[in-house]
């Protein structure tokens, strides 16, 4: 008995220091959050180059931080590939569209346009196909396009087209306005050729939003200082002006205290305008710190001071039509999350933005809803501490900080007054981590795995069809595992690979699997309802050289399914009725 009392009595105190140390820690995040020394009189530093000399200084102060670290920028000169894919701008993954179009194949009533793309090579295609009959598609017309195919706009009398030659050393993005009033005669109207890489685009109405990078690691890695600054700034040249702009040092913005290896430019022209004039701002920035819009391009950059505290620089460009309008800045606490953890809601005109706080071995991850002039206007800081969060999720007026292990608690926070948002509970969810779309007001599609405590995919890619209560409180309703791993859908990165039809609950995924030896691109269909996946059909395409372009969309109540070589169509039924060879 005496014995029994012993062990009772050491378990009860393992308890008590385990209860402690939770309920200390816990303390020591928020009181390190409410003492931190960062508050709204911490100065950043965000300006323009004065000129050559101030620009060179900031190279000059790169290359001496340099020198006392691990990072050669010779070394990584020498792995850059100019062959690389700078178009890392990755979206919350939470689908406003449950059939958001690829971004190389486009539709309208008529017409099916979509790129020939040979990755190995500059000969590319457009196509355009008359698919008013689905079951005898047929091809109208080919162009051919010099470079890599990245982005493809339909509107009512143009055709734009943006292509990139990647060359040893040397890169191009190439911006074609095609008139097409005559489907069978397309005439070229206008050419704008930039220097660098492509990263991203947006048409809205007749505003097209070009994204491009230029990096500068050729600079930062020459010890000689004899090469040019203006053959590494950004710049372009317009057929209709027949002449070359040069973006001015004076015109490039920067944060002091966020060294940046890159150059980004945000371009904006009207498309339906020939000569319409061409809008620019450039900023020091990564790729990886943009996240864009049709209407914004903000970056969000780790901000670094002499007492190691961190903070997310915030720099917005909203453009209004073919202006880009003035420059906003601001901070929040914290390191910016990544790509997918940042959202923008048009209706209330607010950014949503999730960081990592750390102070020594201490984290937390904080949330913050700004304003379009960036300011805070609500947060909630101190959320997870320890915890992997993998990315912020915004579904609605809720917020859910997704785990990255199975059985770790998904914090859910109420957003529906911006001014308080709130910590509704920790849940225990089925996973929708790389993928969510809304089907109606209450019912979700979530697409993820199941991943045990070492990181280790304990399962096949799995959708997940759940609902929300008012309190934004999930409950599944069922599950469906697939043949496939998540990493063989692509949907991770490229969410365009999902589409739901919303109208004939129909659901397909985009995977890519080997047969016989060759990697193809794999299309799974399948009929949806409240509770369960059934009439399960897949189709396994023609070999396919360029993966992500492969697309799933529907026209006149049938559903196309588009690679790189053929076009399949089928029916509601799920029933194959015809394909096209490309």
């Amino acid at each position: 008995m005496n014995l029994q009392k012993k062990y009772l009595r050491m378990i009860l105190i393992f308890i008590i220091l385990i209860t402690i140390g939770l309920l200390s820690q816990k303390y020591i995040v928020k009181n390190f959050i409410k003492n931190s020394n960062i508050t709204k009189k911490t100065s950043l530093h965000i300006e323009n180059f004065k000129d050559k000399k101030d620009f060179n200084d900031y190279l000059n102060k790169m290359k001496i931080k340099n020198k006392d670290s691990d990072y050669s920028y010779s070394s990584k000169l020498k792995s850059l590939s100019y062959k690389d894919d700078f178009s890392l701008n990755l979206k919350n993954t939470q689908l406003n569209s449950t059939n958001p179009e690829n971004d190389v194949v486009k539709t309208d009533d008529k017409y099916i346009y979509t790129a020939k793309i040979d990755s190995k090579s500059t000969n590319n295609k457009l196509i355009i196909i008359d698919s008013q009959n689905p079951k005898s598609l047929k091809k109208i017309t080919e162009l051919n396009i010099n470079g890599v195919i990245n982005k493809l706009y339909i509107s009512d009398n143009k055709i734009t087209l943006i292509s990139s030659i990647k060359e040893k050393d040397n890169t191009k993005v190439i911006l074609s306005i095609y008139d097409k009033r005559d489907i069978n005669s397309i005439k070229l109207e206008r050419t704008v050729t930039y220097n660098g890489f492509f990263v991203d685009s947006f048409l809205d109405k007749n505003y097209l939003k070009i994204i491009t990078c230029n990096t500068l690691l050729p600079l930062l890695a020459d010890k000689t200082n004899d090469l040019d600054i203006n053959n590494y700034l950004p710049k372009y040249h317009d057929t209709t002006k027949n002449n070359e702009t040069l973006i001015p040092i004076n015109q490039v913005t920067f944060c002091k205290e966020a060294l940046r290896e890159n150059l980004i430019t945000t371009s904006i022209l009207n498309i339906a305008d020939i000569n319409s004039n061409i809008a620019t701002k450039t900023i020091m920035a990564d790729n990886t710190d943009l996240y864009s819009t049709e209407n914004t391009t903000l970056f969000a950059l780790n901000a670094y001071f002499d007492d190691n505290n961190t903070v997310t620089a915030l720099i917005n460009f909203p453009n209004s039509e073919e202006k880009l309008l003035e420059t906003k800045t601001s901070f929040v606490k914290g390191k910016f999350l990544n790509q997918e953890s940042i959202s923008y809601s048009n209706s209330n005109k607010t950014f949503e933005i999730a960081t990592l706080y750390t102070f020594g071995e201490i984290f937390s991850h904080n949330v913050y809803i700004l304003n379009d002039k960036l300011e805070t206007i609500g947060s909630i800081e101190g959320l997870a501490p320890n915890e992997v969060i993998h990315k912020a999720i915004f579904l609605k007026d809720k917020c859910y900080l997704t785990n990255k292990f199975e059985n770790q608690p998904v914090y859910a926070i109420d957003l529906s007054t911006l001014e308080k948002p709130k910590l509704i509970k920790n849940l225990l969810v089925s996973d929708f981590k790389n993928a969510c779309i809304q089907v109606n007001n209450n019912t979700f599609i979530g697409i993820g795995n199941e991943i045990d405590t070492l990181g280790e995919v304990k399962s096949n890619l799995k959708l997940s069809v759940f609902n929300l209560d008012d309190k934004g409180i999930p409950s599944e309703k069922f599950r469906n595992y697939f043949d496939y791993e998540s990493d063989t859908s692509g949907i991770k990165t490229f969410y365009k690979g999902f589409y739901f039809n919303k109208k004939n609950n129909i659901v397909a995924l985009k995977f890519d699997s080997f047969y016989n030896i060759t990697l193809r691109p794999t299309i799974t269909l399948a009929e949806i309802n409240d509770k369960k996946v059934s009439n399960m059909r897949t189709f396994t395409m023609s070999e396919c050289s360029y993966l992500n372009k492969s697309t799933i969309t529907d026209i006149n109540n049938n559903i196309f399914l588009i690679t790189n070589s053929e076009i399949v169509v089928v029916d509601n039924n799920l029933n194959k009725i015809s394909e096209l060879k490309l």
